[in-house]
């Protein structure tokens, strides 16, 4: 039987083809006309193969023409890329587009790690906590924002928070805020949330107090019956630069600022870093004391003077200590001047003074930038008693006293509290000046 209806389909196609193609060029411009007759007469050109007799199947005329005749442009990596996107839900009209999102990817990841730059997380008898400090402003409201995350507590009777913030003036400590009445904390164990307390600056008497030029001391103090005692008590405190608060426009967006899931992140980088600080082989193959490094310095700015101030903590086989220096990176011209270290730890909740710089460390008289010899506070001649620093919070009070070119006994006091565990571990004093 011959192929006559599979010849005559094919006959029909071919037919159909010409037949778009004549009405195509009633509109189409000359150019576009001729490439159409092209496609035509390639058409026309191709001969039906028949197969053998007693089949009913044909070769595909069309297959042996190229896509470049009827303008079929072959897949590109773009198109690749574009198809890879639809999967995932986006579509990507522009491949330019693609450096465009990794610059926004960038951005909103600093954006994230901005808004943690005012936050502190803390642990201590089975509490573990992150207080969040914010600046707001916006056309109606100027405040300091605190927020209490507690991401663990144990179960309590009963417990409670008070806020208190200080604000350094003429070297001291001057408070000017302390939450009226205190805050109730849930009395199961588990995680919490407390609402945010709202500072707001028109409420204050601030007096000639002037915040925005100042260091600011949140002290948090957490105060609980647990289960077999009454009457405990946690205190902790974070010191800030008013500029290096985290500014924000609404208190929404201020509690919106960590999920559950990131509060937890950020207390889990701080709490398993302490927790690698004391594997000595760990640290090594990670080069973990180079990694803290940042992690151990306290920048500051005040009165034309500039500086870090660094601390690190000493261990190995012959020694064992703390470490600060302090690096000047401008000063103004000064006819005198000389630093002082003061550092205290916390117990019982009260700052406890273990150890006070004998004489001064004096600083050169012209104005540029230097970097003073290295304060080594060795344990074993420290007079601690029965106060455990491994267990500490410890505070770092640095003091530069100086007579500028028009007025004498100037002074700058600067502070940084560090968990122990937080700070740096170095092996040797050279190790701990070479790093910048």
């Amino acid at each position: 039987m011959l192929p006559q209806p599979s010849f005559k389909f094919f006959r029909q196609g071919v037919l159909t083809v010409t037949s778009i193609s004549v009405l195509a060029t009633v509109a189409l411009p000359s150019p576009v006309f001729s490439l159409t007759t092209q496609v035509e007469q390639n058409l026309q050109s191709q001969h039906l193969e028949l197969t053998e007799p007693g089949t009913n199947s044909f070769s595909n005329p069309l297959s042996g023409m190229k896509k470049s005749t009827f303008l079929i442009a072959g897949d590109d990596d773009d198109d690749d890329d574009d198809r890879n996107n639809n999967r995932r839900g986006r579509y990507d009209d522009d491949d330019d587009d693609d450096d465009d999102d990794d610059d926004d990817r960038k951005n909103n990841y600093r954006r994230n790690e901005q808004r943690y730059q005012s936050s502190k997380a803390f642990r201590n008898k089975d509490w573990s906590c992150l207080l969040k400090s914010g600046r707001l402003v916006n056309s109606k409201q100027r405040a300091l924002i605190l927020q209490l995350d507690i991401l663990e507590k144990p179960i309590t009777r009963y417990a409670n928070v008070v806020y208190t913030v200080y604000a350094r003036q003429n070297n001291r400590w001057v408070k000017f805020y302390s939450s009226t009445g205190s805050r109730l904390i849930e009395q199961r164990a588990g995680r919490y949330s407390l609402q945010p307390e709202i500072i707001e600056y028109n409420k204050l008497r601030l007096g000639n107090l002037d915040l925005s030029k100042s260091d600011l001391r949140f002290v948090t103090q957490i105060r609980y019956d647990s289960a077999s005692r009454r009457e405990e008590s946690l205190v902790f405190e974070d010191i800030r630069n008013y500029r290096e608060v985290t500014e924000i426009s609404s208190v929404r967006q201020f509690t919106n600022i960590s999920t559950s899931t990131n509060t937890q992140t950020v207390y889990d980088r701080q709490y398993n870093n302490r927790r690698r600080d004391d594997d000595d082989d760990y640290r090594r193959r990670q080069g973990y004391g180079r990694e803290q490094n940042r992690n151990s310095s306290k920048a500051f700015r005040n009165n034309g003077w500039s500086g870090l101030l660094q601390f690190g903590r000493l261990v190995n086989s012959n020694q064992r200590g703390l470490v600060l220096q302090l690096n000047i990176l401008e000063k103004p011209i000064t006819r005198y001047a000389n630093v002082v270290y003061t550092v205290y730890a916390l117990q019982n909740n009260r700052w406890v003074q273990f150890y006070n710089s004998t004489g001064s460390r004096l600083i050169e008289q012209r104005a540029g930038r230097y970097s003073l010899q290295p304060e080594v506070i060795e344990f074993n001649k420290l007079r601690i008693g029965n106060l455990d620093l491994s267990r500490s919070d410890l505070k770092f009070v640095t003091q530069i006293r100086y007579d500028s070119t028009s007025r004498r006994e100037e002074s700058l006091v600067f502070e940084e509290v560090r968990n122990y565990r937080e700070i740096t571990e170095v092996s040797n004093v050279r190790q701990f000046s070479t790093y910048r």
